[in-house]
């Protein structure tokens, strides 16, 4: 008996001891980043890293961690969070991402980041035993490795201590190379801490696929939003394990592959990587993917992309000085106060401030102005009977310079196309092609015009009058006040057109007074003759009963002829981002008692389509996405293996910014069968184009396939 009262109490002591102990361990201070002022790491530029080391409870271990502060971390506020980009390897990779990410950020491409870069113990067994998750074995390592804890270490203890000691926050960006890469993946698939993994020339093949069937099991069960991109040289993942991917992946998931064979090496690819990888993961963040117009959408666009991320994140620098100074020349001195007011919290005050503010309170005085360019933009454009005498094409010049020559090099063409008025700017000889954004005509005269291609980002707005065959006048910046460096107004831009021939819609010289537009059947068998929907259809392989999709559907030219080839059996949706252009396929549909026909709302990352699909055709609208990576990912989702994918569009200029596209309404081929491709497509074959001469646009036409 009294034996085993020893022993209960024995246990009763040890289990309040052990009790003691864990309260204990509670109570202990979290790790901390101890600084190392004497270890020097250099980074880029001639500059070095801040050494720091924590001791690590759950590896056992003190590490050595490389920190790199952002370029406004002293002069912003003190309540800016910073995104925090880990880096894998850091004693090597340290320098390379530090370069990269610097001249991301300052060209406005990334956020600001903190970079930590965490070194290995050890530069073999170390890092396999870190590097390596469970279930997989590298190099010879067990099935049993430490990447589990490793990135537990990560989340628990050095991210934390990042946050509090230098306000780091979400987004979290993981960088790895090499087996690097394979934890990246790792982690893509297994954690929600990181919204973006860079994985650079990994072996996803190993283990019979092991890492790629992780993540697209993660992907099927609808994980939560992630950034991956994978860049490879040597190694990369199976490219049919790659389509898995992309067929499996959620809305959510923004996937971006590239390989480098044969340029590159396993070894010479990672800092070219890291900057590829950085770029894609934030492509929507770059000032480039910003709206224009009006100055007013940038800010909340910002605000958009925040919410994607997960966490709110300052537009670039150099595009918030720019909304300021947009903003003062619209009038809208509280909009630029506020803009002011974000700007020096997440990058410090400017080194002219005293004057920005001047400029802001002097604008804060003057009335709300009249003229605005979202709403001259939102202004509905004439209707045909009030264009009638515009319509047709003109020659002539615009000038500045009296005594410049003139040589009759542009045009004017007004057209109606669909019941509705098109007029474009044909400068030269067909280089450039500007679409009218305004049109308003009254008894005192005809004013057209666009939005700017340049800063200011006011409206071209050509005032003029009609005498006879001759349309003359001046041009102003609408919705801004822009003033010359020495504060002089600009020089008047005059123009004189003459006219060249009056043009009905379907681009034949009328006979009689143009009428109101013809119906619809007529319009569609004068496209008919150029655009060739017989040829279209033979490359969807269109057969009735299936299932198309018509993405960009505009007024329903093809998708009213899809219904007929489907029958009352298929389905066609028409997809278009435009309400009135999907109300009126609606109506249409309901009115000839097309029940196959379906219109849909679909939004610019989101077609919005089932799945199923056997096929997808989008015409002239390609070059209108933004979203472009997203849109194709989406489709492949929508579309049944062996399923067709058709892309008619208008060839444009290579080697503009991708943004420049929506403004040209073209892009070149090449570039579209490059983006295509990646999102896990197969080229098929390219077949003779088209010639739009409403537009003037000679069409190609290029043939896709799932796999």
């Amino acid at each position: 008996m009294n034996t085993q009262k020893f022993v209960l109490c024995g246990w009763f002591c040890l289990l309040i001891g052990g009790l003691t102990f864990a309260q204990t361990a509670q109570r202990q201070p979290p790790p901390a980043l101890i600084a190392e002022p004497d270890r020097i790491v250099p980074i880029s530029r001639g500059s070095s890293a801040q050494a720091f080391q924590l001791a690590s409870v759950i590896l056992k271990q003190t590490r050595r961690i490389n920190l790199v502060l952002p370029a406004s971390f002293s002069q912003s506020a003190s309540e800016r969070r910073y995104p925090v980009i880990i880096v894998l390897d850091g004693e090597a990779n340290v320098p390379r991402v530090t370069a990269v990410s610097d001249e991301l950020s300052r060209n406005g491409l990334i956020p600001e980041a903190i970079i930590v870069a965490i070194e290995n113990i050890d530069s073999f067994r170390g890092r396999v035993h870190d590097l390596t998750p469970p279930g997989l074995s590298v190099s010879g390592s067990s099935l049993n490795e430490g990447g589990d804890r490793f990135l537990d270490f990560i989340e628990q203890e050095l991210l934390p201590a990042v946050d509090r000691q230098f306000r780091g926050s979400a987004p979290r960006t993981i960088i790895g190379h090499s087996s690097g890469g394979i934890l990246v993946t790792y982690a893509a698939a297994t954690r929600t801490t990181y919204r973006a993994c860079i994985s650079i020339d990994a072996p996803i093949h190993l283990s019979e696929n092991w890492l790629a069937e992780k993540l697209i099991a993660a992907a099927k069960a609808n994980a939560a939003p992630l950034r991956y991109v994978s860049l490879d040289a040597r190694f990369g993942w199976p490219e049919d394990a790659w389509k898995m991917l992309l067929a499996a992946a959620p809305a959510s998931w923004k996937l971006y592959r590239e390989s480098f064979k044969p340029k590159e090496s396993h070894e010479s690819l990672g800092m070219l990587a890291m900057y590829l990888g950085l770029r894609e993961a934030f492509s929507d963040y770059a000032l480039f993917a910003a709206p224009v117009a009006p100055t007013t959408s940038i800010l909340p666009y910002y605000t958009k992309v925040s919410a994607a991320l997960g966490a709110t994140v300052i537009p670039p620098r150099k595009l918030m000085q720019t909304v300021i100074e947009d903003l003062l020349m619209e009038g809208r001195g509280t909009a630029a106060r506020e803009a002011y007011n974000t700007l020096v919290a997440g990058y410090g005050a400017p080194a002219d401030s005293a004057k920005m503010l001047a400029q802001i309170a002097e604008v804060e005085r003057q009335p709300p102005p009249t003229e605005t360019v979202e709403g001259l933009l939102a202004t509905p454009l004439a209707t045909p009977d009030e264009a009638r005498a515009l319509i047709g094409e003109w020659v002539g010049d615009e000038w500045m310079n009296p005594d410049a020559p003139r040589t009759g090099n542009n045009k004017l063409r007004i057209r109606v196309v669909d019941g509705r008025v098109v007029g474009e700017t044909v400068f030269g000889r067909g280089e450039l092609v500007t679409r009218w954004e305004y049109l308003k005509i009254t008894p005192t005269g005809v004013t057209y015009g666009y939005l700017n291609g340049m800063r200011p980002r006011g409206v071209l707005l050509y005032e003029g009058k009609l005498e006879g065959d001759t349309f003359s006048g001046q041009m102003r910046l609408g919705g801004v006040n822009f003033k010359r460096p020495d504060g002089m107004p600009l020089d008047p831009l005059r123009f004189s057109y003459k006219r060249l021939r009056p043009v009905t819609p379907e681009g034949a010289i009328p006979k009689t007074p143009m009428t109101a537009p013809p119906p619809e059947a007529d319009r569609d068998r004068t496209r008919d003759a150029w655009q060739r929907p017989a040829e279209v259809f033979a490359a969807l392989g269109v057969k009735p009963g299936q299932r198309i999709a018509d993405i960009g559907s505009g007024s329903g030219y093809f998708t009213f002829h899809l219904a007929a080839r489907v029958g009352a059996e298929g389905k066609v949706y028409a997809v278009d981002i435009d309400e009135l252009a999907v109300r009126k396929v609606q109506q249409r549909a309901e009115r000839e008692k097309l029940t196959q026909v379906e219109a849909i709302l679909g939004a610019s990352a989101d077609p919005r389509l089932p799945n199923d699909l056997d096929a997808v055709l989008i015409v002239d609208t390609y070059h209108e996405f933004r979203e472009f990576d997203q849109m194709m990912q989406a489709v492949l989702r929508a579309l049944k293996p062996g399923g067709k994918l058709v892309i008619i569009d208008g060839e444009g200029p290579a080697g503009r910014p991708r943004t420049e596209y929506h403004r040209l309404h073209t892009i070149p081929a090449d570039l579209v069968q490059t983006e295509v491709t990646r999102n896990g497509f197969v080229f098929k074959e390219s077949r003779p184009g088209f010639y739009d001469a409403a537009y003037g646009k000679k069409m190609y036409f290029v043939i896709f396939e799932k796999p």
